[in-house]
């Protein structure tokens, strides 16, 4: 309902009172006023016209003098009534529920939303205890409530979990206050409930995702700071760095505290500067980076290899980079070093007399010199894996495999004799010489074998 005609009804109901009060006053006043002589020089004729006025008015006219005020009254008799109707139905269509209780906290009036969320029939509410229907936890809260409600004669508010039954709500909040009656007595409170389960609920569930994001904060945290390899976050647009972990600053030479609020080129961390722009191109292109090879300056001004891969993350509104690096500066030594030595060894088997020819540990070929190929006639992708045995004599064949094979399975050097076809066609007789090969670690690798003419 509005409150203008909330307004209206209260302006009736005073109009009633009003007229009613009027009317009571007039017919006391006329009954009580004097009536006044008339005087000597008026005449007979004029006293004889006034004397029917001392005595009571005739029925019919008495009647017609009070219909108009009976009508007043009576139109505002129903609109009161109206009125009274249209508070009744937001009394009971309420959202709140509307509880009227003694001082001893038993439901005397109830309405219609107050029986639902309490999940009773309205009928078997009233002359109960509301605190038969509040959780035992917080009976004392409410006995409280209710003891602040009759001293203070004030609002009074507080949040109490209801009883689990079929239908009814789990958690209400009260706003409560005293109702005054003859000489400032106050025997009955009034309590407006409102259902806030989804509110407690809604909160509970926030109150677990704060939880549960505080708990992985410190998984991350933990995780970041203790992780051996390079772990940094900086702002995508410049670079500026936003926190690094310990990996970081013992890969780059810098402290802490030299690299937050600084950029990556700033402190001339990219080996090219111009590697920056591809690795951001890439990084829009795809959305992430993953195990890219990149070089370093460190603080030192030492290049380093790093492995890097990055992802795209939002701080607040602010889109940034976090990456992870692993320096893999020793590996590429390593690997350059293989590639020197393996240059080394084929331009020696290359250049040698005899013919050469390397296994691996699964007796299939993987390399031959440039001699061997010379001798045969074959190319390279002939011979690799057992396609150089296309070339053995068959009646050499059973037995060349059986030494080659049993040498293998024992690890053993191994030699014999066989006939190998040349690259003219005619066969001719090789002495083959084969020993064990193993990697740096000891671990077996395959075998290594010599051939020369005999």
């Amino acid at each position: 309902m509005s409150s203008k005609a909330v307004t209206r009804d209260r302006r009736l109901f005073g109009a009633v009172v009003f007229v009613t009060t009027r009317k009571t006053h007039a017919v006391a006043s006329a009954r009580k006023t004097p009536k006044k002589a008339v005087s000597a020089k008026s005449g007979a004729k004029r006293e004889s016209k006034l004397r029917p006025l001392e005595g009571p008015l005739p029925s019919s006219e008495r009647d017609a003098s009070q219909m108009p005020q009976n009508e007043e009254l009576r139109r505002t008799q129903i609109e009161l009534e109206a009125a009274r109707d249209r508070y009744a139905a937001l009394y009971d269509l309420s959202p709140a529920g509307h509880l009227t209780l003694d001082t001893s906290g038993t439901i005397v009036e109830a309405n219609l939303r107050a029986a639902t969320v309490l999940g009773v029939n309205r009928k078997e509410l009233i002359g109960q205890s509301f605190g038969h229907f509040v959780v035992r936890d917080d009976q004392g809260t409410l006995h409280r409530h209710c003891q602040e409600v009759l001293k203070t004669g004030t609002r009074q508010s507080c949040e109490v979990q209801l009883q689990e039954k079929a239908g009814a709500s789990c958690c209400v909040h009260l706003e409560s206050v005293a109702a005054h009656e003859e000489m400032g007595r106050m025997t009955y409170w009034r309590t407006a409930m409102l259902d806030i389960t989804d509110r407690k609920r809604a909160e509970q569930g926030q109150a677990r995702l704060v939880e549960d994001l505080s708990r992985s904060q410190q998984h991350f945290q933990a995780l970041f700071n203790w992780i051996p390899s390079a772990v940094g976050i900086s702002t995508l647009a410049e670079g500026r760095f936003i926190d690094v972990n310990e990996g970081f600053s013992r890969l780059t030479g810098y402290m802490r505290e030299e690299l937050i609020g600084r950029t990556t080129l700033e402190l001339g961390l990219w080996a090219d500067p111009s590697e920056r722009a591809i690795v951001l191109r890439e990084m829009q292109e795809q959305g992430y980076l993953h195990n890219r090879e990149g070089r370093l300056r460190a603080k030192s001004g030492e290049i380093r290899s790093l492995m890097v891969s990055l992802h795209s993350i939002q701080l607040g509104s602010t889109p940034c980079l976090i990456y992870l690096g692993h320096d893999i500066t020793e590996r590429k030594r390593a690997e350059e070093a293989l590639r020197e030595s393996e240059s080394r060894f084929r331009i020696m088997a290359d250049t040698a007399p005899t013919l050469i020819r390397m296994s691996g540990f699964d007796q299939l070929c993987i390399y031959f010199n440039q001699v061997w190929l010379d001798y045969t006639g074959r190319t390279m992708e002939q011979e690799l894996g057992s396609g150089w045995t296309d070339g053995v004599h068959p009646e050499d064949f059973d037995r060349c495999r059986k030494t080659y094979a049993e040498a293998f399975d024992r690890r053993e050097p191994f030699q014999m004799e066989y006939r190998l076809r040349k690259a003219d066609g005619q066969y001719g007789w090789v002495f083959d010489k084969g020993v064990p090969r193993h990697f740096p670690s000891g671990e077996f690798a395959g075998y290594i074998g010599t051939c020369i003419d005999i």
